[in-house]
């Protein structure tokens, strides 16, 4: 049975106090679905400090749903160079993402059998498009608030909120894009992430810009 924690310690970067906790490593989808809210709000995501109460990532975790063959880990890219200095890396099936927002919809993708990197980019061309047409009609200085993936009335939808002290205007769109974007963008993609281990928004950024 694989350890689901990890004793160690955790200097903070902030006020330099060390705190020694049991820190959340691993999380199974099919063993651990009692916790998967837990993970869904972030709680084994984060660490705080005791002292100053700054919050931190936890990264170095890993989430794994061994029936659908696909993981993901949480880690800075630096940390999964190293991460895949030792183990082997497969793009098709193991996503890297470093932020909660994403994790939650890796999480999302995986279990509605949706490929990580094609929402990725699908979510990044929704916003800029949106963006873009906001700016078209007037309104400067936005705000993005939500940005994510979910379900409604069983069909996916992402869901984006752009405001600013006058404005908020929401965009729900259905993903019956989904392919479309996966059949202009996927290969370049793929060549990408097997090269670099992650996905990064500079690089989403010149190939939607490319077209």
């Amino acid at each position: 049975m694989i350890n689901r924690y990890e004793y160690c310690g955790f200097k903070c970067p902030v006020c330099g106090s060390i705190k020694l906790y049991n820190r959340r490593t691993y999380f199974d989808a099919a063993e651990d679905k009692e916790d998967l809210e837990k993970l869904l709000s972030g709680e084994y995501l984060t660490v705080e400090c005791p002292h100053c109460h700054s919050i931190f990532y936890n990264y170095g975790f890993l989430y794994e749903d061994n029936k659908k063959e696909k993981s993901i880990f949480f880690n800075t890219p630096n940390g999964l160079k190293t991460v895949f200095l030792f183990k082997d890396f497969s793009a098709e099936s193991c996503y890297t993402v470093d932020n909660y927002d994403d994790m939650r919809d890796c999480i999302f993708s995986i279990e509605h059998n949706l490929d990580w990197w094609v929402i990725k980019l699908a979510k990044a061309m929704i916003k800029k498009e949106f963006i873009a047409s906001c700016v078209n009609k007037g309104f400067v200085d936005l705000e993005l608030g939500k940005a994510f993936l979910f379900e409604e009335e069983n069909e996916n939808m992402f869901y984006i909120e752009l405001k600013n002290d006058d404005f908020c205007s929401v965009a729900k769109i259905a993903s019956d894009f989904y392919l479309s974007i996966k059949n202009r963008y996927y290969k370049k993609t793929l060549a990408f992430v097997k090269k670099h281990y992650y996905l990064d928004d500079a690089f989403v950024d010149k190939l939607l810009n490319e077209e």
